[in-house]
Formats: C-alpha cells, sequence, structure tokens
C-alpha cells in the first residue's frame, strides 16, 4: 500500500515538472505606423493548480498594458493586449522585442520583430455632425468637427474648402487648429443659407500629408412666404435659379421704390414753384365814420336846450 502511494506521488511530480506556461497568438512581425498600434497575445497555464502571472514586455517604444491576468485557474487561457507609442526617431527602424510569461515555477518567452513605419493615411481620426438651422443656432447650420490625433507628436488640422455650396451661401471656420500629441479637439464651423438647396455638401480637411473628406446630404427650405413665392417660381424655371430669381425681385422692388420717391419729389418741387410765383393780392379797407345822434322828442335841438336851462337853474339853487 505505501508503495503505490509513493509511486502516484511520483507521477504527480513528473506530470508537475512536465508542465510549462504557453504564450501563443503573437505574429512574428509586427509593423507599426506612426500612430499607436496594440497587439495581443494569449497565456496559459498548464498546471492542475491555480498560479499568479508575472508578465515581461521589452519594447523600444513607451507601451501600456490594455488588459492582463493577475492569476490563472487550472489550465485556463487568458489574453494580454499591449498599445505602444511610436515616436518620431523611431521611423524608418527595426527592433527586435520580447514578451516573456512566468507562471508558477514555469516560464515561457516569444521574440519578435517590430517595424516603424510612416504613416500612411491621416492620423487624425475624423468624427462630423451636421446640425440643421434652427433658433438655437441663429437658423444656420453648424458643423460639429471631432478631431482626434492618434500621433505621439503635434498635428496641424484645417478645413480646405466646402465643395457643392450653392452660390451665395457664407462659411465661417477656424483657418487651421493644432491637435497636440493623442488629443481630442472640437473644430467648430458655421454655414449661413441664403437661397433654397437640396444635395449634399462635401467637406475636405487638410490632413499635413493627407486629404480626408466626408459628405453630408443637406436640405434648405425656406418657409417664409416671399421664400415661398420664390419656391413656387423657381419650380418654374428650375431649382438652380433660385438665386437669380431672388435678385431679380429684389432689383424690381428697389425700382419700384426708387420710382415711388421720385414722383413724390417732383410734386414737392412743383408746389414750391406754384407758392413762389403767385402775386400778393392788395386787400383796401375804408374807414367810415358813424355819428350817432340822439333825439328826445319831436325836435332834438328843442329838447337839448330845455335841459340845459333846466341844469342852470339847479345850479343856481344849490348856490
Amino acid at each position: 500500500m505505501k508503495t503505490h502511494s509513493l509511486l502516484a506521488l511520483l507521477a504527480a511530480i513528473a506530470l508537475a515538472g512536465t508542465a510549462q506556461a504557453q504564450i501563443d497568438g503573437l505574429s512574428g512581425q509586427l509593423i507599426v505606423e506612426n500612430v499607436p498600434a496594440d497587439f495581443s497575445f494569449t497565456v496559459t497555464n498548464s498546471e492542475n493548480v491555480s498560479r499568479d502571472v508575472f508578465l515581461g514586455v521589452f519594447l523600444p517604444a513607451k507601451f501600456v498594458f490594455l488588459e492582463k491576468p493577475g492569476k490563472l485557474a487550472p489550465l485556463e487561457t487568458a489574453e494580454v493586449k499591449i498599445r505602444i507609442f511610436p515616436e518620431e526617431e523611431l521611423i524608418g527602424s527595426t527592433f527586435s522585442a520580447k514578451v516573456t510569461a512566468e507562471i508558477g515555477v514555469s516560464k515561457a518567452e516569444k521574440t519578435f520583430e517590430i517595424v516603424f513605419k510612416r504613416e500612411t493615411s491621416c492620423p487624425v481620426k475624423i468624427t462630423t455632425t451636421l446640425f440643421e438651422p434652427s433658433e438655437e443656432n441663429s437658423n444656420k447650420f453648424v458643423l460639429f468637427s471631432e478631431l482626434e490625433n492618434r500621433k505621439n507628436s503635434r498635428q496641424e488640422f484645417s478645413i480646405d474648402k466646402i465643395n457643392g455650396l450653392p452660390q451665395g451661401w457664407v462659411v465661417e471656420t477656424e483657418n487651421s487648429t493644432l491637435v497636440n500629441p493623442l488629443e481630442t479637439r472640437i473644430l467648430k464651423t458655421t454655414i449661413s443659407p441664403q437661397s433654397n438647396f437640396e444635395g449634399e455638401l462635401e467637406v475636405v480637411f487638410d490632413c499635413g500629408r493627407f486629404t480626408e473628406t466626408r459628405t453630408h446630404p443637406v436640405r434648405f427650405d425656406r418657409q417664409d412666404p416671399i421664400g415661398t413665392g420664390l419656391v413656387g417660381l423657381g419650380g418654374f424655371f428650375g431649382d438652380n435659379n433660385n438665386s437669380i430669381i431672388l435678385n431679380v425681385f429684389l432689383v424690381a422692388v428697389a425700382a419700384f421704390l426708387m420710382v415711388m420717391f421720385i414722383s413724390r419729389l417732383v410734386r414737392i418741387l412743383v408746389l414750391k414753384e406754384a407758392i413762389t410765383s403767385s402775386k400778393p393780392t392788395q386787400v383796401t379797407i375804408q374807414e367810415k365814420t358813424v355819428q350817432k345822434t340822439s333825439t328826445f322828442g319831436p325836435s332834438g335841438n328843442t329838447r337839448l336846450e330845455e335841459l340845459k336851462e333846466l341844469v342852470a337853474e339847479k345850479k343856481v339853487t344849490k348856490k
């Protein structure tokens, strides 16, 4: 009985001694452009007991672990993810790299080659969002361009042009912006519509040695009465003539107002001339003296004399 137990123990020790950590899924060459690159591999615990995992990574550039196991159960396999950040001075070079995994008493390692190349596309990730006119944005189209610089160095960025804009539409945007390494910035562009339009706009971005484009469907339909009338005329003459029709309408209104103003001015001048040339009318007022005679009876003079005598008598009597 003791002999069988000893043999079982020796067999277990032998099996444990032959168990090895494993690293799989890593290719022999990793090509990294001038933007952060991710690569991954798996590690396996081949033992029948849980083990802690110790990883070693030897790379010529900075890196971070995105995922890594701390402990593996018996016969468990886990994924390791690493992000490497290339630097400008590494472009055009090839290096040897290595990763190791220690699981319990066993150890595994893999060597591979890293080739650093210059980017073959814009290193800035572009996400555009177009908002239609509303009261909140002053009835203008607003284009937000989210710029994520994936390089380890600054990148100058700008909107070169917008194709497909109708004549007269006004674009307001920053000339250019500088995006710092691994930074995300927002570039705001406003578009002021001046006429009805339905079509597609193509935004052309200048990204150093590269050109990127983004397209957006656009529709603008003026809702005011004047705009509605112009839309009807535009439907008769063709959708592309709306701006011409608007200009003709405005010129006609201006001409009408000018004629009304000149007519009013002529009337004022004629009236002024008539007033100036007319002669004043002389009016002669003759004064007429009216004598008022009071009579006190059939003979006015006789009565007056009698009164005078009566007054004289009274004066004498008072004395």
